[in-house]
């Protein structure tokens, strides 16, 4: 572990917490084999979306500015895989003699583990612990980018660790 990443951490450290290990995502795309199916329909759902306004309301549209109004929601729908993968790409993780934690940005959060915490590997490297054993591949980047598998009082429950970089170093601390 670098001087880089304990400096990283040590302002979210508790009093007397020990940093483990650090990692963070490897480079995915915007569309890989764990979110495909949800990353092309929303790119389908787009289309058909420009498609349907502009048959409907194309002629009557007046303009550039009322034609990138009445496309927004499209756009914005298209953006969302793109702007995921940015935060993907920005995410780091650590795990302590106490917690597992992921920084997206400025965006902290956590969840306590011991030696009862399930733990599961999956083939694309992604580490799913507590809860988060539970969810499908699919699922995976939606609960790494909001907060992770939460109870109704909104305490995280179940983290995701996505395509890590070092899954054995990880995995050998959480087991």
């Amino acid at each position: 572990m670098s001087e880089t990443d304990k400096k990283l951490w040590e302002n979210t450290l508790k009093n007397g917490e020990k940093l483990l290990w650090t990692g963070r995502p490897q480079e995915t795309g915007i569309v890989d084999p764990a979110n495909k199916a949800i990353t092309y329909i929303e790119y389908i759902l787009a289309v058909v979306w420009v498609a349907v306004t502009l048959a409907m309301f194309g002629a009557k549209a007046n303009g550039f500015f009322a034609i990138f109004i009445m496309e927004l929601p499209a756009i914005i729908l298209a953006l969302i895989p793109w702007l995921d993968q940015r935060t993907i790409k920005g995410s780091v993780y650590a795990i302590t003699d106490r917690r597992v934690i992921v920084k997206n940005g400025n965006d902290d959060y956590f969840m306590e583990y011991d030696s009862h915490t399930k733990v599961e590997r999956r083939s694309n490297d992604t580490i799913c612990i507590g809860a988060a054993t539970d969810i499908k591949a699919s699922q995976e980047r939606h609960y790494l980018l909001f907060h992770g598998v939460q109870d109704d009082a909104k305490n995280c429950i179940g983290i995701v660790l996505y395509t890590t970089t070092d899954a054995d170093g990880a995995m050998k601390i959480l087991h």
